[in-house]
C-alpha cells in the first residue's frame, strides 16, 4: 500500500473520512471520532415527523383518539361535523392501562392512532408492515390493506403514505384481556455487523453478513432504533433531549407521570431510551428537567441515568428550556409557582393582569400584559431560574456521589440577543446561600442563531421594506452572508464576552443554532418569505455559508448543539440539517457542511476529546434469546489504538423489550484465551447485571494494556431470561499493539502519521508593519485603502492617538480603522502561501479604543473575500489590546491565500476605533 505523504496527514485525512462517509453512506460514531466538534437537537417524537426513530413505529404514533362509530373522527374537536353531535354519543374520557393501552370502550366508541400523518410526497416506506399485539380486540387499518390475520399478528400493505394518513383504529378490546403490547414493524432490518445499515431485498449488507429482519424473533427489541437513524446521527458528540423530552410548556410533576419503555407511546421518551441511544453512539447526552418537576422526580430521573448511561460520557443538566421566552408556560409559571417565597416580591406579583385573585403573574386575557407585576415578577423569574437550577444540579450530584465531577455538565442557558440577562442569573447568590450561581454551575449557553431578522414584521428586512433583498433567493443569501451573519457573529461574541468579562471560569456553549428562516406573525404565510427561505435552504450556498457560520463560532465557544438535525420543511421553519430521515445527503448541503467543518475542525477547547472506543455495532442483548442457544461470537468494540497504555471501550446493552414484570440477569462476565491478561477487570452497568422495566439499558465496560503484539480473547457472559434457561453472550475482543513513535532522526518527511514540524514559523511578512513608509504608511507587504484617510496604516507623524483610544502597541507603526463620524470603509491585506501539513493561525492584536451607539461597525477578517470571522462593535470600548487568533487551518494547502481586514462604519454611523498590531501566522492560536 502506497503511503500517503506527511502533507496529507491530519486535516486532510478528515476530509477524506468525510468524502468517505458521503460515498459509503458510513461514517465515524463519535465515540470512534473523539474529537467530534459538533452536536445536535432531536426533533419530537410525534406522527406528522419524517423521522423515524424506532423500529416499533407504534411508540413516535398519536395518542388515541377518540371517535364514534357513527363518523366522528375526534369528538374532542366536533367543529360542524353533525356525526360528532348530539343525538349521536360522542365520549371523549378513555380508560387505559398503565401503559397507555385502553382497558374498555364506551357505547359506540372507536379510537384511532395515527402512525404518520404523510406529507407530499409521503416518506413512510411501502412494502409489508407487521402489527403484533397481546390481548383480545379488533384492529382496523388506516392508509394499509391487510393481507392477512393470524393470533396477534396482522399482516399489511402500504403502497404509498403521500398525503396519505396510516394508522390503527381500536373497535373492540376485550376488559380483563384488552389489547396491549401493540408492535408495528416496517418492512428490511439490520445488517448483522452493523447496527447502522439497513437492508432488504434490495439492499444486501457488506461483508457476507446477514439481513436480520426487523419481524425475527428479539431483533426489534435488541435493535430498538432504525439503522437509518443512527446513521445520521453518527457524527455528533452531542444529543440534546429538549424536543425528545416535551420540555417546553410541560405539565410533568410526578415521575408516575413520566412514560416508561414499556409505554404504548413515547411522546416523551423514557430517560432509559435516552441513555440507550447515547450508549449506542458514544454520545454525550442533555437533558432539560420540566419546570413543573418535582424532587422526586428529579431523584428518579437522576437514578435511571445514573444506572443506565455509560460512565465515561457525560450528562448535561438544564432546567427547562428559554425560561425566557414568553411563548412557553414555564415564562410565567416559573415566577408563580416561586415569588410568594421571596418576601420582598409576593405582594407585587399579585398585582398583576389579574388581580385580587391570589394567582401569581397572571397575564391580563385581552392584553397580555403583566401589568405592574411585570417587574417583580421578572426579578422572581431570575432568582427562580438560578436557585432551582442548583437545586436540580445538587440533586444530581448527591444521586451521582463521587462520579458527578465526571459524569454530569451543569448548564445555564439564556438569550443570545441579551447575554445579560444570563449574567444577572449567575451573579446572584442562590437565595440563602453564600455562594453564586455561577459558581454551581460549568457552562453558560446561548442560541446564536442565524437569519432571526428577516421576514418579521419588526426588523425592516421583510417583502415590504426590502423587496430587493428578496428579488431572488441570490440576493437573499447575499444579505444573509453579510448582514446575516455579521448579527449571527455579534450575537456569538456578545455572550463570549458576558461570559469572559464576568465569569471567567465558564465555558460557553451552544444549546441551539443554525439558521432561522422563519416568518413571524404577518409574514409567517407569506408566500415570497417562504418561497424564498426553502430556495436557500436547499441551495448548494447554505452549505459555505454554514462552514463560515460554525468557522465564526469555534472563535467564540465549545460545544455547539444544532436546531436540529431531521425535519419537514414548512411556513414555521426549516430547521432540520435533513428534511427526511433516508435523504440523500448530497441533496443536503446544511448536512454536507456538517461533514466537511467536522472533518476538517475537530473539536478545539481543553479536554475535548471524548475517552473510549466506539461501541459494538451488532444488535447485542436481546429480551427474546433464541431458546437453548448459545450465541456466536460477535464482534467485540473498537479499542483506540496509541502507545503503550491503557485503551477503553464498551459494549452498550439495549434491553428494551422489558414488560409487565419481565427480567434478564446478566452474569458471570469473563475474559478467557491465550490474550486474556491484558484485558482488565470488567466493569458492568448496572452493577447486579438485573434489566428490567425500570433498567433497560447499560453497557460492559472494558479496558486493556496496549503492548508491542495485538492480544486477543473472548468475553463471556450469562444471560438468564425471566422464567428461561441461561444462554452464553460471547464477543471477541482485540487490543490493538502499541504504536511506536518514529524517530525523528528517520523522518523524512513521507511517513503518514509523522507530525511535521511548523516551518516556516511565521508566514507573513512585517507583522509589526514597521517597513511602513513614516510620510505616507505605503508598505510594500501590506496594500491598504481607505475611503477617508487612503489607508489604514498609521505614524504617529500624520496619525494622533485620538486622546490614548488609538496608539499603537508596540513600535511606530499600526493599523488604524475607523476614526472617523459616518460612512468609513478600509482594508489591509497580504496574500500569503499556507503550508500544507500542519494547522496555521492568523494571530494579531486588537483594541476597539472608542465605540458610539448605534455600535454597527464592523472588522471582517476574509480569506480569499470570504469573511471567515467578524469582530462586531462592542456596546464598551477596550482599555487595552487583546490577542486574537482566527483558524486559518481549512486553508493550509501549499497555495497562495489573500488575508484582508475590512473595516465597515455604516452611513449615518458614529466614531469608532479599531486598532491593529503584531501580526503573525503561526502553527499555534495564541489569543481568543
Amino acid at each position: 500500500m502506497t503511503k500517503l505523504p506527511v502533507r496529507y496527514s491530519g486535516r486532510w485525512i478528515r476530509a477524506l473520512v468525510a468524502l468517505a462517509m458521503l460515498t459509503t453512506g458510513t461514517a465515524s460514531l463519535a465515540g470512534t471520532d473523539p474529537s467530534a466538534p459538533l452536536g445536535a437537537n432531536l426533533n419530537a417524537v410525534n406522527d406528522f415527523s419524517d423521522e423515524f426513530p424506532f423500529v416499533n413505529l407504534m411508540k413516535s404514533a398519536r395518542d388515541w383518539i377518540p371517535g364514534n362509530v357513527n363518523g366522528c373522527f375526534d369528538c374532542r374537536e366536533p367543529g360542524g361535523n353533525p356525526a360528532c353531535l348530539a343525538p349521536n354519543s360522542c365520549p371523549v374520557t378513555i380508560s387505559v392501562d398503565a401503559d397507555g393501552y385502553p382497558t374498555s370502550l364506551a357505547p359506540g366508541q372507536v379510537l384511532t392512532s395515527i402512525l404518520h400523518a404523510g406529507g407530499n410526497p409521503g416518506r413512510l416506506a411501502s412494502g409489508t408492515y407487521t402489527i403484533r399485539f397481546a390481548g383480545n380486540g379488533t384492529l382496523q387499518l388506516l392508509g394499509m390493506t391487510q393481507v392477512s390475520q393470524g393470533s396477534g399478528e396482522i399482516i399489511a400493505n402500504l403502497v404509498s403514505s403521500s398525503g396519505n394518513n396510516i394508522g390503527l383504529r381500536l373497535t373492540a378490546t376485550t376488559p380483563g384481556d384488552h389489547l396491549r403490547s401493540v408492535e408495528v414493524l416496517p418492512p428490511g432490518g439490520v445488517c448483522s455487523n452493523d447496527e447502522r445499515q439497513f437492508c432488504d431485498g434490495s439492499n444486501a449488507c457488506a461483508g457476507g453478513a446477514s439481513c436480520l429482519l426487523f419481524t425475527a424473533p428479539g431483533v426489534a427489541d435488541a435493535q430498538l432504533f432504525q439503522p437509518r437513524f443512527l446513521r445520521n446521527y453518527e457524527p455528533f458528540r452531542l444529543l440534546r433531549y429538549m424536543d425528545w423530552m416535551e420540555t417546553n410548556s410541560s405539565p410533568i410533576v410526578d415521575f408516575a407521570d413520566y412514560p416508561t419503555p414499556s409505554s404504548a407511546f413515547w411522546h416523551r421518551v423514557p430517560p432509559q431510551i435516552l441513555a440507550a441511544l447515547g450508549n449506542r453512539l458514544r454520545s454525550d447526552i442533555w437533558i432539560n428537567l420540566p419546570h413543573r418537576a418535582s424532587d422526586a422526580f428529579i431523584d428518579s430521573f437522576a437514578t435511571v441515568l445514573r444506572d443506565s448511561f455509560t460512565p465515561d460520557r457525560r450528562i448535561y443538566l438544564e432546567y427547562s428550556n428559554e425560561n425566557w421566552n414568553g411563548i412557553f408556560a414555564q415564562n410565567v409559571e416559573i415566577p408563580r409557582q416561586f415569588c410568594p417565597g421571596f418576601a420582598d416580591l409576593a405582594a407585587g406579583c399579585q398585582n398583576d393582569g389579574i388581580p385580587g385573585n391570589g394567582i401569581a403573574c397572571e397575564r391580563d386575557p385581552n392584553t397580555f400584559s403583566l401589568g405592574a407585576a411585570q417587574a417583580p415578577c421578572f426579578e422572581a423569574l431570575v432568582r427562580a431560574w438560578g436557585d432551582r437550577s442548583v437545586q436540580i444540579f445538587d440533586r444530581f450530584a448527591a444521586v451521582f456521589g463521587a462520579s458527578a465531577n465526571s459524569r454530569l455538565l451543569r448548564v445555564v442557558a439564556a438569550q443570545a440577543a441579551n447575554p445579560d440577562l444570563g449574567r444577572q442569573v449567575l451573579a446572584r447568590n442562590a437565595t440563602g446561600q453564600a455562594f453564586s450561581v455561577a459558581s454551581r454551575t460549568d457552562a453558560y449557553a446561548s442560541a446564536p442563531y442565524i437569519g432571526t431578522e428577516y421576514c418579521t414584521p419588526d426588523s425592516g428586512i421583510n417583502p415590504d421594506t426590502s423587496p430587493q433583498v428578496y428579488a431572488s433567493v441570490d440576493n437573499f443569501l447575499d444579505h444573509l452572508e453579510t448582514a446575516g451573519m455579521s448579527r449571527a457573529v455579534g450575537f456569538m461574541s456578545g455572550s463570549r464576552a458576558m461570559v469572559n468579562g464576568n465569569f471567567p471560569g465558564l465555558r460557553h456553549i451552544a444549546y441551539e443554532g443554525g439558521q432561522h428562516l422563519a416568518g413571524i406573525a404577518g409574514f409567517t404565510f407569506n408566500n415570497v418569505c417562504n418561497d424564498v427561505f426553502d430556495a436557500a435552504n436547499r441551495h448548494p450556498r447554505m452549505e459555505t455559508i454554514y462552514e463560515t457560520y460554525w468557522s465564526n463560532w469555534r472563535q467564540n465557544g465549545d460545544e455547539f448543539a444544532h436546531f436540529y438535525t431531521t425535519g419537514r420543511y414548512g411556513p414555521f421553519g426549516r430547521w432540520g440539517l435533513l428534511e427526511f430521515q433516508d435523504q440523500d445527503r448530497l441533496s443536503a448541503p446544511k448536512y454536507r457542511a456538517l461533514l466537511d467543518h467536522s472533518a476538517a475542525f475537530p473539536c478545539h477547547w481543553s479536554g475535548c476529546t471524548q475517552g473510549g472506543g466506539g461501541g459494538n455495532n451488532n444488535p447485542l442483548l436481546s429480551y427474546a434469546p433464541t431458546a437453548g442457544s448459545q450465541a456466536s461470537p460477535g464482534n467485540g468494540p473498537n479499542f483506540p489504538g496509541g502507545t503503550a497504555g491503557t485503551a477503553a471501550a464498551s459494549i452498550g446493552i439495549s434491553a428494551s423489550g422489558a414488560s409487565g414484570t419481565g427480567s434478564t440477569m446478566l452474569s458471570g462476565c469473563a475474559v478467557s484465551g491465550s490474550g486474556a491478561s491484558a484485558f482488565a477487570a470488567i466493569q458492568l452497568t448496572p452493577a447486579n447485571g438485573l434489566f428490567d422495566t425500570g433498567v433497560s439499558s447499560g453497557s460492559i465496560g472494558l479496558a486493556c494494556t496496549r503492548a508491542e503484539a495485538p492480544a486477543q480473547a473472548l468475553l463471556s457472559c450469562s444471560e438468564t431470561p425471566l422464567g428461561g434457561a441461561a444462554i452464553t453472550r460471547a464477543w471477541t475482543l482485540t487490543c490493538p499493539p502499541a504504536v511506536v513513535q518514529p524517530d525523528a532522526l528517520f523522518d523524512d518527511g513521507f511517513e503518514a502519521g509523522v507530525v511535521s514540524t511548523c516551518t516556516p514559523a511565521d508566514v507573513l511578512i512585517d507583522g509589526g508593519l514597521e517597513a511602513s513608509n513614516p510620510n505616507t504608511g505605503a508598505n510594500a507587504a501590506w496594500p491598504s485603502t481607505s475611503t477617508a484617510f487612503g489607508t489604514a496604516i498609521c505614524h504617529a507623524n500624520f496619525c494622533p492617538d485620538d486622546a490614548g483610544t488609538a496608539p499603537p502597541r508596540s513600535g511606530a507603526f499600526w493599523a488604524w480603522f475607523g476614526g472617523v463620524n459616518g460612512s468609513e470603509t478600509s482594508t489591509l491585506s497580504q496574500t500569503v502561501v499556507l503550508p500544507a501539513g500542519a494547522p496555521r493561525h492568523l494571530n494579531f492584536f486588537l483594541r476597539t479604543g472608542r465605540v458610539t451607539a448605534p455600535f454597527d461597525a464592523q472588522l471582517r477578517v476574509k480569506v480569499d473575500g470570504n469573511v471567515v470571522l467578524v469582530f462586531a462593535e462592542p456596546s464598551t470600548a477596550e482599555p487595552s489590546y487583546v490577542a486574537r487568533s482566527v483558524d486559518l487551518s481549512a486553508f493550509a494547502n501549499g497555495q497562495s491565500h489573500d488575508i484582508q481586514f475590512e473595516y465597515v462604519n455604516p452611513n449615518g454611523s458614529g466614531v469608532s476605533n479599531f486598532v491593529v498590531d503584531d501580526l503573525s501566522v503561526t502553527c499555534s492560536a495564541v489569543g481568543n
